[in-house]
């Protein structure tokens, strides 16, 4: 909301107001019930009651785009971690302090489902810790967009999994691809060339499997796909799984 009423500042500014000012000038210049000191007293409560909140809007727009100012409600706070280096799961509250952090290994899986008034399903998965009675989880249902699908949870589960196990490379999707090389097991991984092992990409070409053997970890490697190659990719990450 506070962006598009900032978009909208910026349009105000830009082209409602200088129009508004050319018009009630030749209004002025040619009209006999609208003087020119009706048109500076226009002018005044212009820019006093609209240009002014309009700009400020807008300038602040200009700068959080430029990483100079974003106002404390726009800025990301985060809500829960899983941290792969320390293999603890920590909630945050809403002002940014720890609300529990215990190790992965004790939390529970568990998998909620609610029906809407349609009739449909709505599935949450969350992270429960087994030995304490917190009336909060860790939803990790907010990692993927809502499906009806209870598989998809499954994934994403066996995805997390993963993530906290040490003992092997990150999952291979693209959100991690950064990431990659600063995990000691997952670039050990990749420095060996198992990527096409371990993705068994059976029906992408030979040459692909070439560039990745000579190139395991290239920055470029979900981009350069073809659209066959990265739905046949995303078929044997579903298969692995």
């Amino acid at each position: 909301m506070y962006l598009t009423t900032s978009v909208v500042a910026k349009f105000i500014a830009l082209y409602m107001i200088p129009f508004s000012c050319v018009v009630t000038f030749f209004l002025a210049l040619f009209s006999q019930y609208f003087s020119f000191n009706d048109l500076l007293e226009y002018y005044y409560v212009v820019f006093i009651y609209v240009f002014m909140p309009s700009g400020l809007l807008w300038g602040q727009l200009v700068l959080m785009e430029k990483g100079y100012f974003t106002p404390w409600f726009l800025k990301a706070k985060k809500h829960y971690e899983l941290n792969r280096k320390t293999g603890m799961v920590t909630l945050y509250k809403g002002n940014g302090k720890p609300r529990f952090s215990h190790p992965f290994h004790e939390f529970d899986c568990i998998l909620t489902s609610s029906p809407t008034p349609q009739g449909l399903m709505n599935y949450g998965l969350f992270l429960v810790h087994r030995y304490n009675g917190y009336s909060f989880g860790v939803p990790l249902h907010s990692l993927m967009p809502g499906s009806p699908l209870v598989a998809e949870y499954h994934y994403l589960w066996s995805m997390i999994q993963a993530y906290m196990d040490v003992t092997s490379p990150m999952p291979d999707i693209l959100v991690l691809e950064e990431a990659r090389e600063r995990d000691p097991t997952t670039k050990a991984f990749d420095d060996n060339g198992l990527r096409c092992t371990a993705l068994n990409m059976s029906g992408v070409s030979s040459a692909k499997k070439g560039d990745l053997l000579k190139n395991p970890r290239g920055s470029h490697f979900w981009r350069n796909m073809s659209d066959e190659e990265f739905e046949q990719t995303l078929a044997a990450i579903a298969k692995n799984q």
